[in-house]
């Protein structure tokens, strides 16, 4: 499968700023006046011809909060660690929310790192995955991005491209009412996977996951229902190669017990991160007919199930 990463694109300029260098300054060297120092700000670029790039759309919303970190050029050592940066009432505009991020004073080269959404419990550099909850899926859509290039104040004008990439999976399930079944018979629907972990730990120096942990039963958040459709809804989950006990259940939910009942597939292919499925269904009484499309969160390779 073809990757396709380039999701967002956030950028660092550099401005006039007022805080002290978090590199050192040789005694005899005068320290540098407020209009001397290079302040790193971000503004975002959310590429539009591609698939949305954030679980709620595809701009950033008012108040949505990126975490950075600053790097030594040649090794991993951290000089700034999860300053957090607000995203303004101008879409795309970050802002720093407390202490501001500066490029060395002596010139030195350094990194950028950078994920979102932002969260005060990092503890050494661990970010904690929690999808138990999809009520809000922007707020568990984790991006991260680890630019290894080398940039330095004397960049002035210059752009330092940050360019994010998806860390989970999203699930997509449409569906329509087949024989046996009226579209009223749906109106109560649930959808929910079993046998997938809820919680993990992502590394955010060298971007993996791991810890995996909490196999819970993940309900669907209802959507907008697609064209030709009578009920959508959708999930974003952690990535795994293991999916013998996944499962996709339907549950009627109807208390009249004659048009009530529940439905199962089973997921038979990896999900892996930064891509979607999309899950086309039409509920028989007798069974499930499934049609699945596979896509990077941007591009598109359909594969055809049947599941009874």
């Amino acid at each position: 499968m073809k990757k396709n990463l380039l999701l967002l694109t956030v950028f660092a300029a550099i401005t006039s700023g007022t805080f002290t260098s978090c590199s050192k300054n040789d005694d005899a060297t005068p320290a540098p006046t407020p209009e001397d120092r290079a302040e790193v700000r971000f503004s975002s670029n959310i590429i539009t011809s591609v698939v949305k790039s954030r679980a709620a759309g595809t701009t950033w919303a008012d108040n949505d909060s990126i975490g950075v970190y600053m790097f030594e050029a040649k090794v991993d050592n951290i000089v700034d660690a999860n300053v957090k940066y607000v995203n303004t009432v101008n879409s795309g505009t970050f802002a720093p929310s407390d202490n501001k991020i500066y490029f060395p004073d002596n010139g030195d080269q350094v990194r950028f790192m950078a994920y979102y959404p932002y969260s005060a419990t990092v503890a050494e550099n661990i970010y904690s995955v929690n999808v138990a909850e999809q009520t809000n899926q922007s707020e568990i859509d984790l991006l991260y991005v680890f630019n290894k290039n080398e940039y330095g104040k004397a960049i002035e004008e210059k752009l330092v491209p940050l360019a994010f990439e998806h860390q989970l999976t999203k699930i997509i399930v449409n569906v329509k009412a087949g024989e046996g079944l009226e579209e009223i018979d749906l109106d109560n629907l649930i959808i929910s996977i079993t046998g997938m972990n809820t919680v993990a730990k992502f590394n955010l120096i060298d971007g993996t996951l791991s810890g995996l942990e909490e196999k819970e039963e993940i309900v669907l958040l209802e959507a907008t229902p697609e064209q030709n459709y009578v009920y959508s809804a959708e999930a974003i989950v952690i990535p795994t190669d293991n999916v013998d006990d996944v499962k996709l259940f339907f549950d009627l939910n109807n208390s009249d017990d004659e048009n009530n009942d529940t439905f199962a597939w089973s997921f038979t292919e990896e999900l892996e991160k930064g891509t979607k499925y999309t899950y086309n269904v039409t509920i028989n009484r007798s069974g499930l007919a499934v049609q699945a499309t596979i896509n990077e969160w941007i591009n598109e390779v359909p594969e055809n199930i049947i599941a009874e």
